[in-house]
Parts: C-alpha cells; sequence; structure tokens
C-alpha cells in the first residue's frame, strides 16, 4: 500500500486541513477512569466499578491485538517545550526528527518524571501489578506538516506513543493472516471492499497503543512542533494477552523475518513442543538468510524481498520502511 501523500516530506496546508477533520475510527479508554484517580494525587474521579469496567474495555482490546486510544494521561506541560528539551538535553537532538533515549538511564529517568507511566498496562488481573517491562524508548520531534512515512516496527512487543505537545495524525493498516482476510473487531471477516484503515488524530494527554504487524504513518497537523515519547512494552500475561490477535495472524506474523523470532510471544504454547520449536527456528534461519530476505530486513534492497504466494508481500510492500 503505497502512501496517499505521495513522495513529499510535508504535507500541504490543503492536504492538512482535510486531514484535520478526519474522525477517530479507534475505540477510546480513558485514563482518569483506568487509574481511577487524578495524576500525581489522591483525589478519587471515578468508583472501583467505573476502574473496572474500563480496564475491562482496555484489556479486551488488548486481547483483539486491535489498536486503541487513552485519553486524560497526566503530564507535565511546560516540560516538553522543545526549546525546554533542547535546552536540557542538547546532545539528544539531531538532524533525524528523532532521539533514542532507551541507552541512556539517567535521561530517561528524568523525563519519566514528566508523563503519566501507564501501569496499569501491566495489571495481572487478580490484585497485582507486575513491573511494565519497556523496551525501546523514543522521543519524537517534528514540524508542522511532518509526514514518517508509512513504516512497520521491528520486534516482538506492543508500543505505546504519548502525545505531549502539537496534534497529529495516526494512520494505521489492519494486519492480515496468512489467507489474506481482514478480520474485524468480532472475529468477522471483512469483504475486501471494506475499509481496511484506521485513524485517529491525537492531542496532547493523548496516546495510542498498538501491535506487532501494524503499519502505520503519521502527519503532525498542528502549526507548533510535535514532541511525543514511545515505548514498546512487553504485554500482561492476564488471560494470556492478545491470545485472540495471535490466533488469527500469529502464524502469518511468524512466516515473516521481522517476526519469526518471536515464537514465545506468538505461539507460546510452541515453547514446550521441541519438534515445532525447531520447525520455527528453521523456518527463521531461511528467512533471515541474505539469500532471502536478510538484506531487506537489514534495510537494504526492500523490493529484494521475494514472495511465496502472497505470504510475505502483505506484511511489507517494497514501499515500506522498517524500523528497527
Amino acid at each position: 500500500m503505497a502512501s496517499p501523500y505521495g513522495p513529499v516530506e510535508h504535507a500541504t496546508p490543503e492536504v492538512m486541513a482535510e486531514l484535520g477533520e478526519v474522525a477517530c475510527s479507534l475505540e477510546v479508554v480513558d485514563a482518569q477512569l483506568i487509574r481511577g484517580h487524578d495524576w500525581g494525587g489522591d483525589e478519587q474521579v471515578a468508583d472501583a466499578g467505573a476502574v473496572a469496567s474500563e480496564r475491562e474495555k482496555a484489556f479486551r482490546l488488548i486481547d483483539a491485538g486491535r489498536p486503541f486510544i487513552v485519553t486524560g494521561l497526566g503530564f507535565d506541560a511546560p516540560f516538553w517545550e522543545l526549546r525546554t528539551l533542547e535546552t536540557a538535553f542538547p546532545q539528544w537532538f539531531n538532524d533525524e526528527g528523532y532521539v533514542r533515549i532507551a541507552n541512556d538511564e539517567a535521561i530517561s529517568a528524568e523525563l519519566k518524571k514528566h508523563y503519566e507511566q501507564p501501569v496499569w498496562l501491566a495489571d495481572l488481573g487478580d490484585g497485582s501489578v507486575a513491573d511494565l517491562d519497556i523496551g525501546s524508548e523514543y522521543l519524537f520531534t517534528g514540524k508542522s506538516g511532518k509526514i514518517t512515512r508509512r513504516h512497520i516496527d521491528d520486534g516482538c512487543s506492543a508500543a505505546f506513543s504519548l502525545q505531549l505537545r502539537g496534534h497529529k495524525i495516526w494512520d494505521l493498516d489492519f494486519p492480515l493472516n496468512a489467507t489474506g482476510e481482514v478480520y474485524a473487531d468480532d472475529g468477522s471477516v471483512l469483504a475486501p471492499e471494506e475499509e481496511t484503515l484506521v485513524s485517529c488524530i491525537l492531542y496532547p494527554g493523548d496516546a495510542i497503543v498498538f501491535f506487532a504487524g501494524w503499519h502505520h504513518e503519521t502527519v503532525i497537523l498542528s502549526d507548533e512542533d510535535s514532541v511525543s515519547v514511545s515505548f514498546d512494552f512487553t504485554a500482561p500475561t492476564r488471560g494470556g494477552a492478545q491470545a485472540s490477535f495471535y490466533a488469527k495472524h500469529g502464524e502469518a506474523l511468524l512466516g515473516t523475518p521481522y517476526y519469526c523470532d518471536c515464537v514465545a510471544t506468538m505461539d507460546p504454547a510452541a515453547m514446550d513442543d521441541a519438534a515445532k520449536l525447531a520447525d520455527y527456528d528453521a523456518q527463521c534461519d531461511f528467512l533471515k538468510a541474505p539469500t532471502f530476505g536478510g538484506s531487506a530486513v537489514a534495510g537494504d534492497d526492500r523490493g529484494s524481498l521475494p514472495c511465496k504466494e502472497g505470504e510475505y508481500c502483505w506484511l511489507c510492500p517494497a514501499d515500506d520502511e522498517l524500523l528497527d
């Protein structure tokens, strides 16, 4: 699927105005209801029943592997002024438009003081909360109109992106299963002519949660600079996290070089099946071999990744990018 914005790096004012009218097609959960009190305080804003209901809604979406929006997340607005960040962390700003912060614990710890950690994502459902296992963490900045091209993130984890300044639209593609069918939330198969793209505009305090295999593209719509924080996290084990999602899409995802080593996440039962695990290992070695998809995975010639009766083409066509 080619980008609808053409080869340009910035959207025109006309396109931005049109995108600004797009209605959100993703389900929304309320962070205030989920936490039950105000951020950084103890003033109750919801009773236990409302909190439980909102958390169940979030975990239903996680189980289905369905992207969703979280609103009402707390953050320290003055801190996220771009000038403040550039002054505080000049060594971390570059021409790429984003800053990777996971490899500097001191900076990461400082940033975490100024935005709400979604600890409820690690709610195990039995009254206990596990550690939120955060992997790669990024601080993204960008100018008005900047387009981040349609791409797919490498790795087995889910992703959480919190908008802290400005606003931007996210477009995401539904993932496909091995037969090329597209599934709705209720498990029914969508006809090919039905809409297979979901979109939503994120404003400060909004976040999007999405999962392996989802292509995404963003456009900054605000006049002011956009600042956001994104990180990978390991989905909670509550009831077999994303079980429905992987039952439908796991085989197709594992059949690609981007996710072939995600067996523990996408087919956990195989971890106790030596023969099946050996098959997965052999398949992954083949998929990542330079003569097959290895060079494409490394970001060289995306068009060199071959197709086997449509099994691989759907996940990452030649016009996409892969972000490591």
